[in-house]
């Protein structure tokens, strides 16, 4: 609810870029509730009353909800930057307020409950090319300067820039570990969800020609527009050539090079060939260099960014591969036979293991025991 109140507050003052509004838009149709809400706050004479006194004694209680929201910031040397926080979400908050308390807070609490049941990072990485680096924690609000550096932590985007013009262009890494998933803005307003697992190379700044980054893993780009520099990612040998433009690129080193274009267009290229994509089409990279373009359904290869753990008739080795980098876990089959076994699947990312594991069995195909984060798979 945080997230999507900031997003509707930013839509009717300021504006909204791109993915904001991809958000706003699926939380619109998401329920009907949303939709009522939506219209009451662009309706002027909505403002016009929530801005009225008799509503600013709300904000006391507002304040307890954005303190919970950052509750690990630490207090004291941090606490003017979070007043400037809760100033932008708590006029918003209370205008909300005003549409209905009874139907918010239910949907508050609904939100809540489903940000619990999510898998999150426990941290981001980000190391410099002097060997120095720093640890990003979840939920944390903060901008660092150093050595001609700013790093910023904003509603769990992490920026990365460089303020000095004479410092050495070098690259930095932002790694992702094992049980998280991160978003990254880069300097050019391209905007990186990493998933589990992943590192993302990209230099102190762009040159005046190109801009180009290193994927190793799995990232989801959404490309701001820029005629004159092309924005490049590179993977062993392999390139993927944009101006603007939204796509999967699924790089993890068991698989092969996966290239998925939502929209816009995109040049898939390495040694052998060189091909360009239209939107629902797949680019794929064997090991040998090949690249085979494909037709394929985009909702199920971008679920994971938004919390989704979505598979269609997926054998199960690459499933429980998936959900290894995802929640850290170890696996054993008991017959080779298992692996090829084939499920269909769409749940939430839950903090457990457990619920995945609990709708893989209702097939009775399988069997999971579960020792800790030691999970032996046998034929049911």
């Amino acid at each position: 609810m945080f997230k999507i109140a900031k997003i509707l507050f930013k839509h009717f003052t300021v504006g909204i870029d791109a993915e904001e509004n991809l958000q706003l838009e699926r939380w619109r149709i998401a329920d009907i509730r949303h939709e009522e809400l939506y219209r009451k706050i662009a309706d002027y004479a909505f403002w016009q009353e929530a801005l009225q006194e008799k509503h600013h004694l709300s904000e006391s209680e507002q304040w307890e909800i954005v303190y919970d929201k950052i509750k690990k910031i630490r207090k004291e040397h941090r606490i003017a930057l979070v007043r400037r926080f809760a100033a932008v979400i708590i006029p918003f908050i209370v205008f909300v307020a005003l549409w209905n308390h009874d139907e918010i807070k239910k949907i508050l609490e609904e939100e809540k409950s489903q940000h619990k049941s999510c898998v999150s990072t426990p941290r981001v990485v980000v190391r410099f090319a002097d060997n120095s680096s720093f640890i990003v924690e979840k939920d944390s609000l903060f901008q660092l300067k150093q050595k001609g550096r700013v790093l910023k932590n904003i509603e769990d985007t992490l920026i990365v820039s460089n303020t000095d013009s004479l410092m050495p262009n070098e690259s930095y890494q932002i790694e992702v570990p094992v049980g998280g998933d991160y978003i990254t803005r880069l300097e050019d307003g391209t905007i990186v969800h990493m998933d589990a697992a992943s590192t993302l190379v990209v230099p102190s700044r762009f040159t005046n020609r190109k801009r180009e980054v290193e994927l190793y893993g799995h990232a989801y780009f959404i490309v701001s527009p820029d005629t004159i520099r092309p924005f490049v990612v590179k993977n062993k040998g392999s390139a993927i050539r944009v101006l603007g433009t939204e796509f999967d690129l699924n790089a993890y080193e068991e698989n092969a090079l996966k290239t998925t274009l939502v929209k816009g267009s995109v040049e898939v290229s390495n040694s052998k060939k060189r091909v360009l994509l239209k939107p629902s089409q797949q680019a794929i990279i064997n090991q040998q260099g090949d690249i085979e373009v494909r037709e394929v359904e985009v909702y199920p290869v971008i679920a994971w960014k938004d919390k989704r753990i979505v598979f269609v008739n997926e054998c199960l080795d690459k499933i429980m591969l998936s959900l290894k980098r995802w929640y850290g876990i170890d696996y054993l089959f008991m017959t080779e036979a298992l692996k090829k076994e084939r499920f269909t699947l769409d749940i939430d990312r839950y903090e457990s293991v457990d619920e995945v594991l609990a709708s893989i069995a209702k097939t009775d195909k399988v069997k999971f025991s579960v020792n800790g984060k030691q999970i032996l798979i046998q034929k049911r």
